[in-house]
């Protein structure tokens, strides 16, 4: 039996839960995505002081392996922080016994890629959480702000948050906020005295309504024992209901920051997806054209946007950017990568199933079109994904069918598309300069994973504006915060 697990069946598991949840909040208020511990270790008769490292995903792996093999009446407390370096210690070298790595003893180099883009999905999500407000407010925008026309379709985002929690949208992403600050107080947030969010006359933040959308976003012991999902179900479900007590702890600072940026989408979806019902992802995949449309007459001259029509019922490529240096076809796609992708041992066939329906099929898509077109400009295919990766270029890396054969064709995610239309905006000349990169990078670089977003970090473009003044709604939902804390 693995060290690890030995040890940790030794000590109760709410007080470990606890402890690994405090070193979350350590981490996010630092802003980092890793802390170390100090450690004594005695070697050859002599004491010495080492340090051991903790990474905002191992707590995630060792908050599920506590959950599995120990319970909350056991005896042994943790007394010292020598106990808690010894645990992550021990969780080292059972890390290294099981990190997966025989999958690769065979792999061929684009299975190695495709291994690393999983693993690294999910570490990029902790690195820097200024996404987090990027996201929060084009979900918002996409959602509520614009979208009139999602009632159309038979879905109210009001009345869906009203029956679920007795708020509308807005005043549960106030609870949200109040529940997140009080998280980065203390692991348990209903344990926090009520005169610290209960301050003015007919509130919406009342310990009821806190409980209620943390219950929401909590789950059992038993529930984590039993899930497929593993330990990727705190990433739905961030707080875990304990035995004793019972107390809600956030597994992860970070995961109720993330459940406040996609909080509204996957309500939204989840809800849908109780009734069997696909009406939410078929029409967020208009919602999103619509959004590119709105992105394009904001930073685009009319005559250089077009989006294309569909003949004779063959699927072709969404739309045709023309710049001065080249044309840009465009597909995008709303689809999510399942959780089970994103972790340090990735699920392979989760992996294929989302570049098969969202890579592969979006290049057949746009080839379809750039066959019938007659440009004298160079031609750029953009695949357009609206999820927020940060590795891109591994995924290019791992489908050398597409991207070594075709050094025309890019992935980019929304943000990054965002980042390209506020530069052309503000300069189009240096919009040329990306252009050219783009037209160029891989020509000179054939074993090159570089990525678009890598290609705007190095040319220092990662500004984007597209949310700011009157379309940051994050800081709207702050001020409406203010309010009902009285502070306005």
């Amino acid at each position: 039996m693995p060290g690890f697990i030995s040890l940790i069946k030794k000590y109760r598991l709410d007080e470990l839960l606890y402890i690994f949840a405090n070193m979350s909040i350590k981490m996010f208020k630092a802003k980092k995505s890793s802390i170390t511990m100090p450690m004594i270790i005695k070697q050859l008769g002599s004491i010495k002081k080492v340090e051991v490292r903790v990474s905002a995903w191992d707590i995630l792996s060792m908050e599920y392996i506590a959950v599995c093999n120990s319970n909350d009446f056991r005896s042994k407390s943790i007394g010292l922080d020598q106990d808690i370096s010894e645990i992550i210690n021990e969780y080292r070298g059972f890390e290294n016994d099981n990190s997966g790595s025989e999958i690769l003893i065979d792999a061929s180099l684009s299975e190695i890629f495709k291994f690393m883009f999983g693993i690294t999905t999910e570490q990029f999500l902790f690195f820097n959480m200024s996404w987090v407000f990027q996201s929060y407010n084009r979900n918002y925008h996409i959602l509520k702000k614009t979208r009139t026309q999602i009632q159309g379709k038979g879905i109210n985002i009001d009345e869906i948050t009203l029956e679920k929690f007795g708020l509308t949208s807005d005043e549960f992403i106030s609870v949200m906020l109040i529940i997140f600050w009080l998280c980065t107080q203390h692991p348990d947030p209903l344990s926090a005295p009520e005169e610290l969010y209960m301050k003015t006359p007919g509130t919406i933040l009342t310990t009821e309504n806190l409980k209620r959308i943390i219950d929401y976003y909590s789950c059992s012991y038993l529930d984590i024992r039993q899930s497929p999902l593993k330990r990727q179900l705190l990433y739905s479900k961030p707080f875990i209901k304990t035995d004793r007590g019972p107390q809600y702890i956030a597994s992860s600072m970070h995961l109720v920051a993330i459940a406040i940026a996609d909080g509204l989408y996957w309500i939204v979806r989840n809800y849908y997806s109780e009734k069997n019902s696909q009406k939410f992802i078929n029409a967020f995949g208009y919602m999103f054209e619509d959004y590119f449309c709105e992105l394009a007459d904001r930073y685009l001259d009319k005559d250089q946007f077009k989006k294309l029509p569909q003949k004779n019922n063959q699927k072709g490529a969404d739309y045709k950017i023309e710049f001065n240096n080249a044309i840009l076809i465009i597909e995008q796609k709303s689809a999510l990568l399942g959780l089970n992708a994103k972790q340090q041992i990735p699920d392979f066939e989760c992996i294929d199933k989302f570049y098969k329906r969202n890579v592969i099929e979006a290049y057949e898509q746009i080839q379809s079109t750039v066959e019938e077109a007659k440009e004298e400009k160079p031609i750029l295919k953009i695949i357009l994904l609206y999820e927020n990766f940060f590795n891109t270029g591994l995924i290019e890396a791992s489908i050398p069918e597409i991207f070594e054969k075709d050094r025309s064709c890019w992935i980019m995610t929304i943000r990054d598309f965002e980042i390209l239309l506020v530069t052309y905006k503000k300069d189009s000349v240096k919009c040329s300069e990306v252009i050219s990169k783009l037209i160029t990078n891989k020509q000179e670089n054939l074993t090159s994973s570089q990525s678009a977003l890598s290609l705007l970090d190095n040319m220092m473009l990662l500004n984007n504006s597209v949310f700011e003044g009157q379309f940051d709604y994050f800081q709207m939902a702050m001020n409406r915060l203010g309010i009902d804390l009285g502070e306005r």
